[in-house]
């Protein structure tokens, strides 16, 4: 009798065991299933606007441009760096590209689950291919690769200043005002700044506000093509540029978002239309590419979210990259330089222009 309690007795004892195993293993089925939700990539509008936003940084740089760029993404995340030849590239990459990837908690990082963009050129880093988020680079174009330093800290090469009543802004190193000041001169011997003082003045909004956002969009290029299929001096996606006035090319296309195929579809018809033609003739194909239309159109942009957002600058700013939806859908209150909801992307692209923003209006300021 004693020998069959005893029996049952561990029967039940094996049946708990078991029980318990099966909740722990399935407790750990579901943390890998949350986290590959989290993670997986593609879908994933942290990786997705961080990425899109270095790696189009990265493609407009001028040969030899050095160029700074904080990245203030929330921990937890590492910019993955792969060159060509590396055998580790995620399937996703068809030459060198920029992967943001989750770390596992046993450190290390998985990049299969990633959101990544491929370059036009190699890369080449001076210290390790992975860099902790957040941090401070320093980007260089230099023909026919990229070079992408890390700063040892944060607060030795970017500090942020907060005059009294404003939003704080970053302080450059000097290399980068210089390459400000010289994209001023850039700008004035072409003619442009003259049509944005003039442009200005007829639309009641700041002729530094404009040349920041041109500066952080084209760096005063009017035949730049965006990623996403922007144009331009002020890179008008086409439904923007329709909206502001403009006649793009392919009147079927009015979209306004970087979403699926639909801009690399229309990219690829848009360069196939503009090969080989002359500037005069790009810019009889679509008005985007003229500098005078572009700047214009720029400015009447600028005045609608003027008119949204009245003279709070940092969310017209931030809603000229995200949208005036987006910008009060993530930021109600309309504190931007607070706000923990903006999109990665949309919160970089603001503390640059902004600080840009603030650059070249000191700059007219002390002339």
């Amino acid at each position: 009798m004693k020998l069959k309690r005893a029996q049952a007795y561990l029967g039940e004892k094996a049946v708990t065991i078991i029980i318990a195993i099966a909740c722990i293993l399935l407790l750990f089925f579901t943390a890998g299933y949350g986290y590959s939700l989290v993670f997986s990539s593609k879908n994933n509008p942290v990786a997705q606007g961080w990425t899109d936003s270095l790696t189009d940084t990265l493609e407009n740089l001028d040969v030899g441009e050095d160029y700074f760029y904080p990245l203030l993404a929330p921990d937890g995340w590492l910019l993955v760096l792969f060159t060509q030849n590396n055998a580790r590239k995620p399937r996703a990459c068809d030459g060198a590209c920029i992967c943001i990837c989750p770390t596992k908690t046993f450190g290390g990082y998985n990049c299969d689950k990633a959101y990544c963009r491929t370059l036009s050129k190699d890369i080449k880093y001076t210290q390790e291919n992975s860099i902790k988020i957040p941090s401070t680079l320093t980007l260089k174009s230099i023909i026919d690769f990229f070079e992408i330093s890390q700063s040892s800290e944060i607060s030795k090469e970017i500090s942020v200043a907060k005059p009294s009543g404003e939003p704080p802004s970053l302080e450059f190193p000097e290399s980068q005002k210089t390459t400000l000041s010289n994209f001023e001169n850039s700008i004035n011997e072409k003619g442009y700044t003259s049509i944005i003082e003039k442009t200005a003045a007829d639309y009641g909004i700041q002729k530094a506000l404009i040349k920041a956002i041109m500066y952080q969009e084209s760096r005063g290029r009017t035949t730049e093509i965006g990623s996403c299929g922007e144009i331009g001096l002020m890179q008008f996606m086409p439904g923007t540029a329709k909206m502001s006035g403009i006649s793009p090319i392919f009147e079927d296309a009015d979209f306004t978002s970087c979403q699926g195929t639909t801009p690399i579809n229309y990219i690829a018809r848009l360069k196939k239309a503009i090969e080989g033609k002359t500037i005069e003739e790009k810019e009889k194909i679509d008005g985007r590419f003229d500098p005078e239309k572009s700047i214009k159109a720029g400015a009447i942009h600028i005045k609608a979210l003027k008119d949204t957002f009245g003279d709070n600058v940092p969310a017209i700013i931030a809603a000229y990259n995200r949208g005036a939806g987006g910008v009060k859908q993530d930021c109600p209150n309309l504190d931007i330089p607070s706000c923990s909801d903006l999109l990665p992307g949309a919160k970089q692209y603001y503390l640059l222009v902004w600080s840009f923003y603030k650059f070249f209006k000191e700059n007219e300021a002390s002339v």
